[in-house]
């Protein structure tokens, strides 16, 4: 009996050492991650052929007619991964995520049983962020969960756990909060980190950039739903992924209009030097509200005049700095805080694209489609046989599509797979169906993402409506521009 005493008193103290050294190691690691990320500031990749034309991108196929009208091939479409695997992607996820954990620990008794937080409400967002960067991956990583919230009586069966998910997603993106990274509303009305100012608040700005990292990928693999939706752009950095004209366009339409297509116009460098009121164009990055000073876009950049032979290369770092540049550390720090919890090489292993990515955070919930259509109008061409295209689009909503499509047609028509936190009233501006008589039944609907409009043809039958539908949600077609 004293052996066996000996014995468990020798592994508790083993384990508690244990333990206290990883969190120690861990402080050390996040500091170390912080450095290695302001050190190598993260630059986006771009496709190939990046600024050399917009054809690809602009309704230019059929006059009149986007570019949801093309007919790709059958199978091609009916190839393209929805979201309808999501929820069995995510398991592998997991179960991938918990064999690399166990491959990277020395043994598994070393491996911690529950994740335990103890929050104060007054100090949600610091208190969290602080756990998250203080707590070894292991610890993150546990099988269970319980958070407990000081002064406040309850056992966490899920429940506080959910709360806390929730909350500290809205505190995130709570534009009154001064170290709410995520409080930047980007031109396409999703999240964006927001650039932290000078001093010790840039420190802090960038932990806190850390945190949320991790803290995104935490919800993943917990299966916690976050109310808030994250920029494309970021979701295809934290894949690692290049990014296109069109992203550029979807993310800043008027960005996209007033500077790329105009410099790709015939003597486009003159045309945007004489809108911008500067006698030549430099390699100097566009003003925004959140840097309204331009900086340079290589070094040198002042004094290096833009011309027609170089504008491809001023367009590709104009872009670059315009998706990236505003918030680049705060970018960085994100990225790599996302990537302890869960790295990108998991992610690309299992395929997950950048819509799946932004439906693991952010979920997909099931629209109402009795809330849907009360706050939706219609904008049709005259007559019985729009009115019925109408008729059969909100029958096949209601009646015809599983919860994932009706999400991915959301998502399709307004470039968000849950409606706003208070519902479809709050949805702005209001969804709109339209039919169009230009083009014929063979043409796929087409959606204007910056208008959350869907336009839809003078289709036959019901079945025909709801067969161009699901061609058209599950490809990457059929967005337009409003």
């Amino acid at each position: 009996a004293i052996i066996i005493g000996l014995w468990l008193l020798t592994r508790m103290c083993y384990l508690i050492v244990g333990r206290s050294l990883e969190r120690r190691r861990a402080v050390r690691r996040t500091e170390e991650g912080l450095r290695r990320a302001l050190a190598d500031p993260f630059r986006a990749e771009l496709e190939e052929g990046f600024g050399m034309n917009v054809v690809d991108d602009v309704e230019a196929l059929e006059p009149g007619l986007g570019t949801s009208f093309v007919h790709l091939p059958l199978e091609d479409k009916l190839h393209a991964e929805g979201l309808v695997h999501l929820q069995s992607k995510r398991r592998l996820l997991i179960a991938a995520r918990r064999r690399l954990l166990r491959s990277e620990v020395a043994g598994d008794a070393l491996l911690p049983s529950r994740l335990s937080l103890h929050i104060r409400r007054p100090n949600l967002l610091h208190d969290s962020m602080q756990a998250l960067l203080v707590r070894p991956i292991a610890e993150l990583l546990a099988p269970s969960m319980s958070v407990g919230f000081e002064g406040e009586q309850g056992v966490d069966a899920g429940g506080l756990s959910r709360d806390w998910f929730d909350s500290v997603a809205r505190a995130l993106a709570d534009i009154e909060l001064g170290c709410a990274p995520l409080a930047a509303t980007a031109p396409d009305a999703t999240l964006q980190l927001r650039p932290a100012t000078l001093g010790r608040a840039e420190v802090d700005g960038m932990r806190a950039s850390y945190a949320a990292g991790r803290f995104l990928a935490l919800a993943i693999l917990r299966e916690q739903p976050l109310p808030i939706l994250i920029s494309p752009l970021i979701c295809k950095h934290l894949l690692l992924q290049p990014i296109g004209m069109r992203d550029v366009r979807q993310f800043d339409p008027d960005f996209f209009r007033h500077r790329v297509e105009r410099l790709l116009e015939p003597d486009g460098v003159a045309g945007v030097a004489s809108l911008t009121c500067q006698p030549e164009l430099r390699f100097l990055s566009a003003p925004t509200a959140a840097r309204p000073e331009p900086w340079e876009l290589m070094p040198g950049g002042a004094a290096i005049v833009v011309t027609e032979d170089s504008k491809t290369e001023y367009i590709r770092l104009l872009c670059e700095a315009r998706a990236c540049g505003e918030a680049r550390h705060e970018l960085t720090c994100l990225l790599h805080g996302f990537w302890d919890v869960l790295p990108w090489q998991l992610l690309s292993s299992h395929k997950v694209s950048a819509e799946e990515l932004s439906a693991l955070i952010s979920g997909t919930c099931d629209p109402d489609p009795a809330e849907w259509r009360k706050h939706s109008r219609s904008t049709s061409a005259r007559g019985q046989a729009a009115a019925q295209v109408v008729e059969w689009f909100w029958e096949a909503v209601a009646c015809e599509l599983a919860p994932d499509s009706r999400s991915a047609l959301l998502r399709f028509a307004t470039g968000a797979s849950r409606p706003p936190a208070g519902g479809f009233a709050d949805l702005k501006p209001r969804f709109s169906v339209e039919v169009s008589a230009l083009g014929s039944p063979d043409h796929l609907p087409q959606a204007h993402t910056c208008a959350n409009k869907l336009v839809l043809h003078l289709y036959h039958s019901k079945a025909q409506l709801l067969e161009k539908l699901l061609l058209a949600i599950s490809s990457d077609e059929g967005f337009g521009t409003a």
